[in-house]
């Protein structure tokens, strides 16, 4: 497996001069910038747990279906999460390849809320797959 390396560079007198290479990303994350990297298995990751909005520090909304362990190490590292339910979703335009919205609400005042939570085009078009599966199956 590839390991993520930085290299940063500072401005000094108008001029981007490198002050560090090749530092292993993890390392630079956890003991440069103090950072906690919390884990999250791939089963974990492919349920949208990497898919949230940071509200503030360690205070985060996050699209529910996660396995109960993530939930529960991400409290034990202090992190508030509130779990939301996206099965009420009910339309999607794409906008060029930049972005799709989702829209919540009753129809005549949605909301769209794809750019607050990061979601980008593969994550909502498989949200929007499996909800419309999930609908399939109860006709």
């Amino acid at each position: 497996m590839m390991v993520p390396l930085v290299d940063l560079y500072e401005l000094r007198d108008g001029v981007y001069v490198k002050t560090m290479a090749d530092r292993n990303f993890q390392d630079f994350l956890e003991q440069d910038l103090g950072y906690t990297v919390i884990p999250a298995s791939r089963k974990d990751q492919n349920l949208y747990g990497l898919n949230f909005l940071t509200v503030r520090s360690d205070r985060i909304l996050a699209i529910d279906g996660v396995i109960e362990t993530y939930k529960q190490r991400l409290q034990e590292h202090g992190v508030d999460a509130t779990w939301m339910d996206f099965g009420a979703l009910y339309h999607v335009t794409a906008r060029g390849n930049a972005r799709s919205d989702i829209f919540l609400g009753d129809g005549d005042h949605p909301q769209s809320i794809a750019a607050q939570l990061g979601l980008h085009y593969a994550t909502v078009s498989r949200i929007i797959k499996k909800e419309r599966d999930k609908l399939k199956n109860k006709t």
